[in-house]
């Protein structure tokens, strides 16, 4: 009796394709090798003198002299000018007056740093906030004549005491230096981006902070020295205005130079 033979097709199953699954994973591990490969672009180290060529980083670098000089400056002469006798140029403030501008200065610059700064930069930019900010130091600069006078007006009304004109003209100092101060926020920020390479960052930071501690340890010193002179009764340079002109000479190359600085490398060797 023949035995019927069963169809081909009624119990055979579709063969799984294992050369797909191989050829994928292989795709996936050749994808890693490539990945754990050093990049050249982003590994590449760069020496001291390589970073003070590079046009980019130059910039910041130069735009970072300007900055530390003028605030490091603005910082030296601010409690000698606010306790500094109004007949003298100053405001005559006393000791505990100026110690609760400062402690108001610190709580609003950390307020700002900390709840404003950063949706501000997202939505304007780091540039742009940055110029911005180094604009702020040459108002600083300039407001330090104007409530000088606004003091002496108040001095004639009160019997030699500042009043409210003096008062208000210090807490729009307080106010102006403590927005400008986020120029600092966006400086490293754009020291950072002015790297071309990943490994390149602690050297291009570093080189960027021995700049700015050259300049804080020159800036105060002569600062402080043509504050004497301007305010010495012997000499009273420029009419007692010599320190003031330094200083807003300072500010406005801060500013040209704060225009020469652009955020990253504009797609040519930037960090991934």
């Amino acid at each position: 009796m023949p035995i019927a033979s069963s169809s081909p097709s009624s119990g055979a199953s579709t063969p799984t394709n294992y050369g797909s699954i191989s050829d994928a994973r292989d795709t996936v591990l050749q994808s890693e090798e490539e990945q754990r490969k050093p990049n050249p672009r982003i590994d590449q180290p760069i020496t001291a003198l390589e970073i003070v060529r590079d046009p980019i980083i130059r910039r910041v670098l130069v735009s970072y002299i300007f900055l530390a000089l003028v605030t490091v400056s603005i910082h030296a002469v601010w409690v000698l000018w606010l306790y500094m006798p109004i007949a003298k140029g100053g405001v005559g403030f006393t000791t505990s007056q100026i110690g609760i501008i400062l402690s108001c200065f610190g709580v609003l610059a950390t307020f700002i740093n900390l709840v404003v700064f950063p949706p501000l930069q997202r939505r304007v930019g780091t540039v742009a906030l940055y110029r911005a900010g180094m604009r702020l130091q040459v108002v600083m600069v300039v407001l330090f004549p104007i409530v000088s006078k606004l003091a002496a007006w108040d001095a004639e009304a009160t019997g030699g005491t500042p009043g409210l004109r003096t008062e208000a003209g210090i807490a729009a100092m307080v106010l102006t230096k403590c927005i400008g101060d986020v120029v600092f926020a966006c400086n490293m920020i754009l020291v950072s981006k002015s790297a071309p390479s990943r490994t390149s960052l602690g050297a291009v930071n570093g080189v960027a902070q021995m700049v700015a501690s050259s300049m804080r340890a020159v800036g105060p010193t002569l600062a402080t020295i043509l504050f004497a002179v301007s305010t010495d009764p012997h000499f009273h340079a420029l009419g007692g205005q010599l320190i003031w002109v330094y200083m807003a000479l300072l500010a406005l190359a801060g500013v040209y130079a704060s225009s020469k600085v652009q955020e990253g490398r504009n797609g040519l060797d930037e960090l991934d």
